[in-house]
């Protein structure tokens, strides 16, 4: 870990997570009732600073509305925006791929993309 890394993960941890996260977690509890929502296994994520960047990749991804990450089990909840389709194999696949690609560029890899229902 660079000494930049060091700094900018110590900050972080100094931020109360749980009031910056509330939006993201109440918008993924009501995707989860839609039936909106996908979850990421992530390998690789070591320190607050990579939840950030991971979390401002994935919500980049057309269609995903709100993201929120546990470092200490490398899963991803992702709730998506209302109406994208996800109702087909095909459409899965795309999403499924798109996310992997935005995991791959923040530096990191998904094990496995799941679909939920509410």
């Amino acid at each position: 870990m660079t000494r930049l890394h060091f700094i900018l993960a110590a900050t972080l941890l100094l931020i109360p997570t749980s009031s910056l996260r509330a939006d993201d977690t109440a918008i993924a509890a009501k995707a989860r009732s839609d039936g909106g929502q996908v979850t990421v296994a992530i390998d690789g994520l070591g320190c607050p600073f990579c939840v950030f960047g991971l979390e401002k990749k994935l919500k980049k991804v057309t269609g995903v509305k709100a993201v929120t990450i546990e470092l200490k089990t490398g899963i991803a909840v992702l709730a998506l925006e209302p109406g994208v389709p996800v109702g087909t194999k095909e459409t899965r696949e795309a999403l499924a791929e798109a996310l992997k690609e935005a995991v791959k560029k923040a530096g990191f890899t998904a094990k496995k993309v799941t679909f939920n229902k509410g």
